[in-house]
């Protein structure tokens, strides 16, 4: 059995434009595997909302495999960063994790969404959110 190190995701993580190749970057230097890395963010139907506001870079989509610790590490310091505008959507309801930017959202918001509900943290509880990220990223972990 893997340990948690070497437990693989895959993911669909929404980037912006300008931030598409270092996020590629990363992925493969932290030894996972970029898919497709091209593709035209469109928002689903429950999305579109998010995205209504005009006045923000255009989104790309990128589609990786890449191992737990990795991407934990990156939504914490996504999901800390006060510097970026808006907040993270963790989407869990699929078969593959959907990472997206909502810039609409306050500064620093994480909202996880699953199947049983959504849960919305703020970057002041720091504790809930890393538990909450660690229990997503956690019924992802040993797919690959």
């Amino acid at each position: 059995m893997r340990g948690i190190a070497e437990e693989m995701i895959e993911l669909e993580w929404v980037v912006p434009e300008s931030q598409r190749d270092a996020r590629v970057t990363a992925i493969e230097v932290a030894g996972g595997t970029v898919e497709d890395s091209g593709t035209v963010f469109q928002p689903t139907g429950e999305e579109a909302g998010d995205y209504t506001t005009a006045g923000f870079e255009p989104l790309t989509m990128i589609v990786a495999v890449s191992s737990v610790v990795f991407v934990a590490q990156s939504l914490t310091k996504l999901w800390r960063d006060r510097h970026v505008q808006g907040g993270l959507v963790l989407d869990t309801r699929g078969d593959k994790l959907r990472i997206r930017p909502v810039p609409n959202l306050p500064t620093g918001r994480l909202v996880v969404v699953e199947d049983s509900g959504t849960t919305v943290v703020d970057h002041e509880d720091e504790s809930t959110g890393r538990a909450l990220l660690a229990d997503a990223l956690a019924r992802f972990g040993g797919s690959g």
